[in-house]
């Protein structure tokens, strides 16, 4: 995009947002403009605080799931069964694993050498045979293993939520303010005319 044709666009957008002032121009006017642009300044600074909030967030990501795998340990479970193809995997306490899950029957050797049986989550369609990293501890549900691509995609998919709630209240916000200084506005062009009507119509 050209020098030009950018600032062709800025100055329609700043026509926009701050119309040139007229003769009929009131205070109420003037405090409109000044709210559209603050809140346009205001919607930026969100937008501009995205990334960091994002890195942020996946950087709590990673650590409540450390947390939450602080006493388990890593098994590679074998599959016995194959899993049936739609259900998002969940674990007992509630962790919800990426993307369409369901559960199968597996059995893992633990660190103790005990083989065990049991239920983990897995995604949809795998199949018998195949082999899942999952996280075991006594008499605890398995908890899927978290990949990377997980917690980015949530943290992803929490900053854009985050975004459009943003986005949202700034909207209601000028629509609020917008209904008062318009109610405003009218009473002042109300309380003139009664002033000024009078002698327009020669009925004062």
């Amino acid at each position: 995009m050209s020098r030009t044709v950018r600032g062709a666009a800025a100055q329609r957008v700043l026509r926009l947002l701050a119309p040139a002032p007229t003769p009929l121009h009131r205070t109420s006017d003037r405090v409109g403009v000044a709210l559209r642009v603050a809140l346009v300044l205001v919607a930026l600074l969100g937008l501009l605080a995205v990334p960091r909030v994002q890195v942020q967030l996946h950087q709590r990501l990673v650590a409540s799931a450390a947390a939450r795998l602080e006493h388990r340990e890593p098994v590679d479970a074998v599959l016995l069964a194959d899993a049936p193809g739609a259900g998002p995997a969940v674990a007992a306490d509630g962790l919800v694993a990426t993307g369409p899950g369901a559960s199968a029957v597996a059995a893992w050797t633990g660190s103790d050498g005990v083989t065990t049986t049991d239920r983990v989550p897995v995604k949809a369609g795998a199949r018998a045979g195949e082999v899942v990293r999952v996280w075991v501890a006594p008499d605890v549900a398995p908890l899927p293993d978290p990949r990377p691509d997980d917690l980015e995609a949530q943290a992803v998919a929490a900053t854009t939520g985050a975004v459009l709630a943003w986005l949202g209240l700034v909207a209601a916000a000028h629509l609020a303010f917008g209904q008062l200084l318009a109610r405003h506005h009218d009473r002042s062009w109300d309380a003139d005319w009664e002033l000024t009507g009078p002698r327009w119509t020669g009925r004062g």
